[in-house]
């Protein structure tokens, strides 16, 4: 499932503008998926 999440976050932030808000927010998740996914595995 967190695959799935990862390569639809990837896919959607291809759709926005670079600088805008929502392309910060998905930058900031995208650069921590690793400690994300670790926390949601324990």
């Amino acid at each position: 499932m967190c695959d799935a999440l990862y390569e639809w976050r990837v896919a959607q932030r291809k759709l926005v503008s670079a600088g805008s808000a929502i392309a910060k927010a998905q930058d900031y998740s995208l650069k921590r998926w690793e400690a994300l996914t670790d926390a949601l595995s324990r």
